[in-house]
């Protein structure tokens, strides 16, 4: 049986990545193992397989700017593919040079409960402690 497992990741930075990977049950030896089939990084959408003509004319409808998120679902379903039509973040074509094939990568937007990296959050202000003899001075000694 094959189903896809995820795993979370605390950052450096406090936030949580998931992590999602396609595995498959086996029992060896009266015990249940894992086998992973393929590691799908933050996507939970498995990779589509782009045939040439396809990847031709989904790299010209992105260089002249004319390819919605939709227009992306209508011609991925046009190749047989069913997909769940969720907001997407971002979308990448792999190209493998050895074995001359090349797949779609979706990455659907997800929540987010943290404010962005980049926004800086006030820090308190701190009044500077006395040292040594002024510490001893503050105190009336």
């Amino acid at each position: 049986m094959t189903f896809t497992r995820t795993h979370q990741r605390r950052l450096k930075d406090g936030r949580i990545r998931t992590y999602y990977e396609r595995v498959e049950s086996y029992r060896e030896g009266g015990k249940v193992h894992q086998r992973r089939l393929r590691y799908l990084g933050t996507s939970p959408i498995e990779p589509i397989p782009l045939p040439p003509v396809h990847l031709g004319l989904l790299a010209t409808r992105l260089a002249t700017g004319s390819l919605s998120a939709q227009d992306l679902f209508d011609f991925v379903q046009h190749m047989g593919v069913e997909l769940p039509r969720i907001p997407l973040e971002a979308l990448a074509i792999r190209y493998d040079f050895q074995k001359k094939h090349s797949e779609l990568h979706l990455y659907p937007s997800m929540p987010s409960d943290r404010p962005p990296s980049h926004a800086k959050r006030p820090r308190a202000s701190r009044t500077p402690t006395p040292r040594g003899s002024e510490r001893s001075r503050a105190k009336g000694l």
